[in-house]
C-alpha cells in the first residue's frame, strides 16, 4: 500500500514525563446497544486511513453514506443539530476494526495510563499519532496530511477542512496560531501546559498559510515534537473563540477583571488555567476535539456524552464513537475498584497485580476478561550516586566505577521480582526493552547477576574496609554513611527502595533510606545536595527525549548522578566539567538531535549505551511488570494483544469500543 506516511515509521519522542494514571470504572449498565448498519469487517494490514479516498484506494471499498447514533438522529429530527454530513469534515479520518453497535454507557475506574482530557488518551489531540509507544506507524490524525521541509526543520500541516469543535465552531489554523502567539510565546504566558515547549526551545515559529494550512519551523531537525503526545495536546487544545474571553489581548479589561474577581482567582492566568481544565474534570463549557464532551464534572463522579461533531468515521460510514456515554467513578478506593471489577460491575478498570491474577482464574465464568499491558518504563526503579558531590571523599568513592558495579552485583533482583512483582518482572539495568529500535543488550543486562562475593571483593579492592560493626569506612578512616533519598507515593517502588538499602547493607554499605516529597527531592537535586537518589527508570520509546535520559546522560537538572554536569551541558561556563567518557556520551547524544535518520540515530544511541554499559552511571533493578486491566465481557474492540504498550500510542482508542 502506497501511503503518504509509511506504516513502519519509527521515531523517538521529545516529551515531558506526564504519566499520571487516568482511568475509569462503574456498575454494569444493561442498556442495550443499538446496532450500526451491518457490514462484514475485512482484516487489513492497518486499521486507519487518513481520508475516505485513501480507504477506497487501499481496500477497493467505499465508505459510502454517513450514519450517526440514534440519539443524534433524534436531535437532527428535532431541529437541534445539523445533519451528520454537515457536522463532519469534508474528509474525515477513517478508523475501525470490527464494525460496532451504537449505544450504552461505559462505566470506568482508572482505565488509561496516560494523562488525558476527559478520559481520552491525550494523543488524540495530535496532528499525527502513532499506534505504539515506540512511535511505530505514525498516521495523520487531526491533520489530513503533512509534508516535511528542510530535512525536518519545517513541517507543513494540512488540516481537515470543515473540522469542528464540540460546540460546532470551526477548528482552523487560527486556533493553532492562538496557541503559539497568545499562550506559548506570550510573556507572561497563561499558567497552562506549555512547559515542554518553553524549556526545550524546540519551536522556532508557527505560520498560518491559509485557514487550513500551517507551517511549523524548528531550531533543528525534528519529527519528534510534532508527533509526540504532549505537543499534540498543547497545540490543538485551545479553541480561540472560547478562550479569548479569558485573555487580556482580546477581552475587555473590565469584563476580564470581573471574571477574575467573581471566580476568586488571583490573576487572569489562573482563571485561564482553570478554564483550560487540563485534567478535564470540571469545565463542562470547554469545547474539545475528543469523542466525548464533559457533561457533568467534579466534585463527585464525572459523566461524558458523545461529541456530535467528532471528526472520525468507521469503514461503514458510521460516525464515531459507538458508545453514547462514559461514567467515571472518581472517589472509589482501590480495594473497591478491584472488587467491583472482579464482579463484572465495571466495563474498564485498572487494577492491582493481585487482582489481575484472580481475574485470570475467573475468566472462564464469562463475566470478565483480564489483560496485562507492558509498562512504558525501561526499568521500574533505578538509583544513582552523585558524582559531583561537594564532599571530595564521597565524590572520589562514587566516581570509582568499581563502586557502582559493586552496588549492582549486591542487588538480589530475583528476590525483588518475587517479593514485589510475583515473578512477572526480570533483572534489568536502565536500558531500552527488547523490540525497541534502540535496544542495547549489553546496557540492559550488564552487572545484573546477584553476586555479593564479587561486590565485596570490589569494595575491598577500593580500600573500603569494614569496621567492627560490619560497615565500611571511608579512605580517611571515618564511617562511610550514605543517605539514599526516594520520593513518596511510589507504590511498589517504596518496597524496592527498602530492598536496595537492605542489599547494600549486607555488603557493608551503611545506606539510610529517607523518603521525602517530590518537590523536596527536586529541590535537593537541583541544589546538588544529594548523595544517592532512587526513583523511576526512564521511559521506553522516549530515546533522544531529553527529560527521560537522566540515567545515561545528564539531560535534566534532577539527574541522579551528576547535577553539576547537567548545568555544564547547558552552559560550559557554569556547573562542572564532566569526565571525558561522559563528555563523549553527551556529544553523541546531542548529535542525535541533529538528524531524523533512524540509522544514524541508532548508531549514536549505541555509542551512548556502550559508554553507559562501561560506566554504569546509574544502577537499574528490575523491569516493570506492566499495568493490569479488567474488562467486562460485553465490551469489544479493546486491544487484545498480550503486551501492547499502554502509553503514547493509540492501540486502545476508545472511540471504537462498543458493547456486543
Amino acid at each position: 500500500m502506497n501511503r503518504r506516511h509509511g506504516t513502519a515509521l519509527v521515531i523517538g519522542i521529545i516529551a515531558l514525563s506526564l504519566s499520571t494514571p487516568l482511568m475509569f470504572a462503574a456498575a454494569a449498565d444493561e442498556t442495550a446497544a443499538e446496532a450500526a448498519p451491518e457490514q462484514d469487517m475485512v482484516v487489513y494490514d492497518t486499521y486507519h486511513w487518513a481520508t475516505p479516498a485513501e480507504f477506497e484506494q487501499a481496500t477497493g471499498q467505499s465508505v459510502g453514506e454517513y450514519n450517526e447514533a440514534p440519539m443524534l438522529a433524534a436531535m437532527v429530527a428535532a431541529g437541534d443539530l445539523p445533519p451528520v454530513e454537515d457536522r463532519l469534515p469534508n474528509e474525515p479520518l477513517v478508523i475501525g476494526k470490527k464494525i460496532g453497535k451504537y449505544g450504552g454507557t461505559m462505566y470506568m475506574a482508572n482505565p488509561w495510563r496516560a494523562w488525558s482530557y476527559g478520559a481520552e488518551p491525550y494523543s488524540l489531540y495530535g496532528f499525527g499519532i502513532a499506534e505504539h509507544t515506540w512511535t511505530y506507524n505514525i498516521y495523520p490524525n487531526l491533520a489530513k496530511s503533512y509534508d516535511m521541509e528542510d530535512a525536518g526543520r519545517g513541517w507543513v500541516i494540512h488540516l481537515r477542512e470543515g473540522l469542528k469543535w464540540s460546540d460546532g465552531a470551526p477548528f482552523t489554523a487560527d486556533d493553532v496560531v492562538f496557541w503559539w502567539e497568545d499562550i506559548t510565546t506570550m510573556q507572561p504566558h497563561p499558567d497552562v501546559f506549555t512547559k515542554h515547549q518553553m524549556e526545550t526551545h524546540v519551536y522556532k515559529g508557527v505560520e498560518k498559510i491559509d485557514d487550513y494550512t500551517l507551517r511549523f519551523t524548528f531550531n533543528g531537525p525534528t519529527r519528534d515534537v510534532f508527533f509526540s503526545v504532549q505537543a499534540g495536546k498543547a497545540i490543538a487544545g485551545f479553541a480561540k473563540h472560547y478562550f479569548k474571553q479569558f485573555h487580556p489581548t482580546y477581552a475587555d479589561a473590565g469584563d476580564l477583571n470581573a471574571l477574575v474577581k467573581e471566580g476568586g482567582f488571583d490573576s487572569w492566568q489562573t482563571l485561564f488555567a482553570n478554564k483550560f481544565d487540563q485534567r478535564g474534570l470540571h469545565n463542562t463549557e470547554r469545547p474539545v476535539l475528543l469523542p466525548w464532551t464533559l457533561s457533568k464534572g467534579t466534585p463527585g463522579d464525572i459523566v461524558m456524552t458523545r461529541n456530535p461533531y467528532y471528526w472520525v468515521v468507521d469503514p461503514a460510514g458510521n460516525q464515531l464513537p459507538y458508545i453514547d456515554e462514559l461514567y467515571r467513578f472518581m472517589e472509589l478506593e482501590l480495594e473497591t475498584i478491584n472488587l467491583k471489577a472482579l464482579a463484572g460491575e465495571l466495563d474498564i478498570a485498572r487494577v492491582s497485580m493481585e487482582t489481575y491474577n484472580i481475574a485470570k482464574d475467573r475468566e472462564d465464568q464469562g463475566k470478565i476478561v483480564a489483560a496485562r499491558y507492558a509498562a512504558s518504563d525501561r526499568v521500574h526503579t533505578a538509583f544513582g550516586f552523585n558524582l559531583t558531590h561537594k564532599d571530595p571523599v564521597l565524590r572520589e568513592i562514587f566516581r570509582d566505577k568499581r563502586f557502582r558495579f559493586a552496588t549492582s552485583h549486591a542487588l538480589n533482583r530475583e528476590q525483588m521480582n518475587e517479593l514485589v512483582f510475583n515473578g512477572l518482572s526480570r533483572p534489568w539495568q536502565d536500558g531500552t526493552p527488547e523490540g525497541d529500535p534502540y535496544y542495547h543488550e549489553r546496557l540492559a543486562t550488564t552487572a545484573t547477576e546477584y553476586d555479593p562475593d564479587k561486590a565485596n571483593a570490589l569494595l575491598d579492592e577500593m580500600g573500603l574496609e569494614k569496621g567492627s560493626d560490619g560497615f565500611r569506612t571511608r579512605p580517611d578512616g571515618s564511617k562511610l554513611q550514605i543517605t539514599m533519598i526516594s520520593r513518596t507515593n511510589r507504590g511498589p517502588g517504596e518496597r524496592i527502595a527498602e530492598l536496595i538499602a537492605d542489599d547494600l547493607k549486607a555488603v557493608g554499605l551503611d545506606v539510610n533510606l529517607r523518603i521525602i516529597e517530590r518537590s523536596l527531592m527536586v529541590e535537593t537535586c537541583r541544589a546538588n545536595e544529594i548523595e544517592m537518589k532512587v526513583d523511576d527508570g526512564g521511559a521506553a520509546g522516549m530515546t533522544f527525549s531529553g527529560y527521560f535520559e537522566g540515567h545515561l546522560v545528564p539531560a535534566h537538572p534532577t539527574c541522579p548522578f551528576s547535577p553539576g554536569w547537567q548545568r555544564w551541558g547547558v552552559d560550559p561556563s557554569t556547573g562542572e566539567e564532566p569526565l571525558p567518557a561522559m563528555q563523549e556520551a553527551m556529544a553523541a547524544y546531542r548529535a542525535g538531535f541533529e538528524t531524523i535518520d533512524l540509522a544514524e540515530r541508532q548508531e549514536l544511541w549505541a555509542r551512548v549505551a556502550d559508554i553507559g554499559a562501561d560506566n554504569l552511571w546509574a544502577v537499574g533493578t528490575v523491569t516493570s511488570p506492566g499495568y493490569f486491566k479488567i474488562y467486562s465481557s460485553r465490551l469489544d474492540n479493546w486491544p487484545t494483544d498480550e503486551l501492547p504498550f499502554d502509553r503514547g500510542g493509540d492501540k486502545g482508542r476508545p472511540d471504537i469500543y462498543f458493547f456486543k
